[in-house]
């Protein structure tokens, strides 16, 4: 499954650049921090989840937020640049 993560990293880094080319250093920044921020919520967020309502809500939880993350990602159309 984490294969499929693999295959996309490359459009993350991408689109930064694509946005805009001034400060893709800054997005590519952000966006990673994004990610790290997630990633020390995420252990000891999911299993406090599954403590009080179980796994199976704790895992539900975790995708609706892989969820929300893929259709924001849909909304991004690297053509048009960041707004002034």
């Amino acid at each position: 499954m984490i294969g499929w993560l693999y295959v996309a990293v490359g459009a993350y880094w991408s689109v930064t650049t694509d946005l805009s080319k001034t400060h893709a250093g800054t997005l590519s920044g952000v966006m990673n921090m994004g990610a790290n921020v997630g990633g020390v919520i995420s252990p000891s967020l999911t299993p406090w989840l599954a403590d009080h309502w179980g796994w199976t809500a704790s895992l539900l939880v975790a995708a609706l937020i892989a969820l929300c993350g893929g259709v924001m990602w849909l909304k991004i159309d690297p053509t048009e640049g960041l707004r002034e």
